[in-house]
């Protein structure tokens, strides 16, 4: 990522109290209960019917695990300034090598 351009860095330090990181926090937090909910929904509807388990619903599972591990990730960039300008990020290095470890599977192209 290049450097903010004399420009970017006036209107940063104009909006210097801009701050989404609530709102990261939040829409993870949220998306996240209902991704749990609807997994206990599904392995409770299957226990229920006395249906048997299935690759799906394995994959599911898988599925939400690494959902909950992209929210911890995400969630610890957050504490190193992600949601905020360039110019509040007071650890620039550590939220640069934090990014792309908590997230792997992100399109990087």
């Amino acid at each position: 990522m290049a450097a903010p351009s004399p420009a970017e860095i006036q209107y940063q330090l104009q909006h210097i109290q801009d701050d989404q990181s609530d709102q990261i926090i939040s829409a993870f937090g949220v998306c996240l209960a209902f991704a749990i909910v609807a997994v206990l929904l599904r392995f409770v509807a299957r226990h229920l019917n006395k249906a048997s388990l299935g690759g799906d619903d394995w994959a599911i599972l898988v599925g939400l695990l690494l959902a909950i591990g992209y929210v911890a990730g995400q969630s610890v960039c957050v504490s190193y300034g992600l949601g905020k300008h360039a110019v509040r990020v007071t650890d620039p290095v550590a939220l640069a090598r934090v990014k792309p470890a908590s997230s792997p599977l992100q399109n990087r192209g």
